[in-house]
C-alpha cells in the first residue's frame, strides 16, 4: 500500500509541474496571475524557426510567432525572446540588475563543451548588454 501512495504522489507532482508553463506577451505578464494559459502542457522552441509549438491539455497543438511573445515560462524557468535568441532570466525580482543566461557550446577537438554567457539589463524591457556596469548606466 505504501508503494502505491508513493507512486500517486509522484504522478500528482508531475502534473502540477506541467501546469507551470505560461506564455508571456509582455514583461508585466511575468507578475500577473496565470489565467488562460494554465492548460499548456508543453512548449517547444526551435532556435532557427520563427514559431514556437504549444501543446495544450486537451491534445491540441498551436504554433505561435516568436515576434508576438516577450517570453515564456517552461518547467518553472523564465525565458525571454530577444532578437532571434532565447535567454534564460535568472533573478528578476530582487536585484538592481537583472541577469540573463545564454547557453553556448565551445568545440575543442571534436568535443562540445557547454558554456554559459551572462548578460545584464536594468529593467525587464531594457536592451541586453554584456557588462553589468553598462546595464546600471542604462536609462
Amino acid at each position: 500500500m505504501k508503494k502505491n501512495t508513493f507512486c500517486i504522489a509522484i504522478l500528482i507532482s508531475v502534473r502540477i509541474n506541467a501546469q507551470q508553463n505560461k506564455l508571456l506577451f509582455q514583461s508585466s505578464d511575468l507578475f500577473a496571475q496565470i489565467k488562460d494559459t494554465t492548460n499548456i502542457t508543453f512548449i517547444s522552441t526551435n532556435p532557427f524557426g520563427r514559431y514556437i509549438s504549444v501543446k495544450y491539455a486537451d491534445g491540441t497543438k498551436e504554433k505561435i510567432s516568436k515576434d508576438t511573445l516577450w517570453g515564456i515560462i517552461s518547467k518553472g524557468y523564465v525565458y525571454r525572446f530577444y532578437g532571434s535568441r532565447l535567454f534564460g532570466v535568472s533573478n528578476y525580482q530582487s536585484a538592481d540588475v537583472i541577469e540573463y543566461k545564454d547557453l553556448t557550446h565551445i568545440f575543442y577537438k571534436n568535443i562540445s563543451i557547454p558554456q554559459y554567457r551572462y548578460y545584464y539589463i536594468k529593467t525587464l524591457n531594457s536592451r541586453i548588454v554584456s557588462l553589468r556596469n553598462k546595464a546600471l548606466k542604462e536609462e
